[in-house]
């Protein structure tokens, strides 16, 4: 479950966390696991006060990065920094893998003696390897992706349950057509400006950003069903019926019932259940 869900769902996570959520939870473990005698592992007690006080700031920092609410502004940075390099005339053409690169040898327009530059960087980095899924080996990202779609596919039918409001990034998951848009937006929208614009800075990352844009290439909706990253599991899966769907269907066998001269059941007898419905209930 995500930050929306434990929010629209007044969780209790929400309830103590101002936003977001998640990530102020994972702050408030962390801090915890560095500073807390009880832990027993302060890996900062050779740092002065001064120097723990700017660490605690650059891991809080970099949490906070993992927000994919603040994505849009690291990618918006990082790609006004490699504009820079575009303007001096720095750098050279690289056309290895299925997408054209600008890549830089030895440029960092981010100054080391500036706090301000260290700490987005960290959390840029940081940001960029929590979405790093997609730039390992085939097998991984697949196996990757299938699980988030999963997960997604489950939250929007809690939300379902729940009466929240549903997710419609998570809708028909269990479509395979619908688990190939979705992977195409994410790769296409949000991996690969980050990746693209990290690989100007980091030539090194060149070979996960050319893996994540041969990820996208795979996505043919013509054969979607051959798609390596194709989570059948939820295609073949049964699906829950949504409560008002199953109400319509006992009402109608009610009604069929009375046709055929057949007694309902009795208020205080057990609930009538149809054979089919009850094999595809969890």
């Amino acid at each position: 479950i995500n930050n929306d869900f434990l929010s629209k769902s007044n969780h209790p996570l929400a309830q103590k966390y101002d936003k977001p959520i998640l990530e102020n939870h994972h702050w408030a473990m962390t801090n915890e696991l560095l500073i807390h005698p009880s832990m027993q592992c302060d890996i900062l007690s050779g740092m002065n006060a001064a120097q723990k006080e700017e660490f605690l700031e650059i891991v809080h920092a970099a949490i906070m990065a993992t927000d994919m609410a603040v994505h849009k502004t690291i990618c918006e940075r990082l790609e006004t920094k490699a504009a820079q390099i575009d303007d001096m005339g720095l750098g050279e053409e690289s056309t290895r893998g299925p997408g054209s690169f600008r890549v830089r040898k030895s440029v960092m327009p981010f100054n080391i003696n500036d706090k301000e530059d260290r700490i987005f960087l960290v959390g840029a980095v940081v940001h960029t390897a929590d979405l790093s899924a997609q730039g390992m080996t085939p097998e991984v990202a697949y196996a990757f992706g299938r699980g988030c779609l999963e997960e997604f596919h489950a939250q929007y039918l809690l939300e379902g349950e729940k009466g929240l409001e549903q997710s419609a990034f998570m809708k028909d998951l269990d479509q395979p057509v619908s688990q190939g848009k979705a992977q195409l937006s994410f790769i296409d929208f949000v991996l690969l400006p980050l990746w693209t614009a990290m690989r100007s800075f980091f030539p090194s990352v060149a070979l996960p950003a050319d893996r994540i844009a041969e990820r996208l290439a795979e996505i043919d909706f013509d054969n979607i069903k051959e798609w390596g990253g194709l989570s059948t599991m939820l295609v073949d899966r049964p699906q829950k019926k949504p409560e008002s769907e199953k109400i319509h269907i006992n009402e109608k066998l009610g009604t069929d019932m009375l046709e055929q001269g057949t007694k309902p059941a009795q208020p205080d007898a057990p609930a009538l259940r149809l054979p089919d419905e009850t094999k595809a209930l969890p």
